[in-house]
């Protein structure tokens, strides 16, 4: 049975909260925390959920994002399935499940846009998910439903052994929240998928300002915190294993790990060197040592941040890119040119 909803159950959360992230063997795996919190921050969520016998086998969810363009677009997130219909590897258990004409057919027309009460499904939309390239199986499903590869982005870790809060650094106050939106959609004016719907969560957007007041670099700072369950490779044993036993390194590293995401970052022209005043003040406030972000590769900010000074646990990391994979209804050759060759804004609040 496959229904269709706007507000999370009790049985969904559950489902989320027991879900391993990650492609155990080729990536770091994880499960989230604040699913409850997160899940009903995101605006008109749509879920789709596959039941067998009224018992939760499998969920996703949609969520709607506001676009500078005269088309729709939609995050595709929280996509998780039962562990008694997995494998081993990750994979379906019940091929049935996997085959199924019903659930192909009931996925096609949701992102034909059928089920959706703003829009016909003639009208122009398109929708974006990322993608860990190791993981076969999501790729396989992407590519049973016509999704493309439009772009990659990388991780970047950024530590401190004592952070320090600036006094040039606070929170951005309400009233400074419109100027803050005006800020970021100049800085982000050329980029793809840039939205404001995951701004100022728990109110907690930090800006620096000169002595005069004038504000000249922001970022969006969440504290996240993963319970990490596999790490691959020999360095993912050792990270696992002794690290969190080891006085002083073990503040940077734990199963439980503490850290902050970071987005919607902006600068103006010549502050590049602020942003490093913002990060050691975002870890300094939230207690911990170690902040992560996740940029486009190609993007002039991934450049900026790549060269700032990341610290000796940031040194540690060399992430393999991932993918940014769209599937698109009605657009133009040359707007899905567009998705293509445009810098894509990535939003740490999706992947966490």
């Amino acid at each position: 049975m496959i229904e269709i909803s706007c507000q999370p159950s009790k049985e969904i959360i559950e489902l989320l909260n027991n879900t391993e992230i990650g492609t155990p063997g080729k990536s770091i795996t994880y499960r989230l925390s604040e699913v409850d919190k997160k899940i009903r921050f995101i605006s008109s969520p749509l879920l789709l959920t596959l039941k067998k016998q009224s018992k939760l086998i499998a969920t996703c969810c949609l969520c709607k994002r506001e676009s500078r363009n005269s088309f729709e677009s939609y995050y595709i997130r929280y996509f998780a399935i039962s562990h008694e219909y997995r494998k081993g590897s990750g994979r379906i258990k019940n091929k049935k499940i996997h085959n199924s004409g019903l659930l192909k057919k009931k996925i096609e027309s949701l992102l034909e846009g059928n089920h959706f009460k703003s829009f016909s499904p003639k009208d122009l939309h398109f929708f974006y998910a990322y993608i860990d390239t190791a993981n076969r199986r999501s790729l396989a499903l992407c590519n049973l439903f016509g999704f493309k590869l439009v772009r990659t982005f990388s991780t970047i870790v950024y530590s401190r052994y004592r952070p320090i809060v600036s006094t040039l650094v606070s929170k951005c106050q309400p009233h400074e929240r419109s100027l803050i939106i005006e800020y970021l959609h100049e800085f982000y004016q050329y980029y793809s998928m840039f939205s404001t719907e995951n701004l100022f969560y728990k109110d907690d957007y930090y800006v620096v300002k000169e002595r005069n007041g004038n504000i000249v670099a922001g970022a969006q700072v969440n504290l996240v915190n993963w319970q990490i369950t596999s790490i691959p490779g020999l360095l993912g044993k050792f990270l696992l294993s002794v690290l969190p036993h080891l006085p002083i390194i073990n503040r940077y590293f734990k199963r439980g790990f503490k850290y902050v995401s970071i987005e919607a970052i902006f600068y103006k022209k010549g502050y590049e060197n602020e942003i490093e005043k913002l990060f050691d003040s975002a870890l300094a406030i939230n207690h911990v040592h170690t902040a992560l972000l996740w940029l486009d590769d190609k993007s002039d900010i991934y450049k900026t941040i790549e060269n700032l000074k990341r610290g000796f646990f940031g040194s540690l990391f060399n992430f393999k890119p991932a993918s940014i994979i769209v599937k698109t209804n009605g657009l133009s050759t040359l707007e899905q040119r567009k998705l293509k060759n445009s810098p894509a804004y990535i939003s740490a609040f999706d992947l966490t």
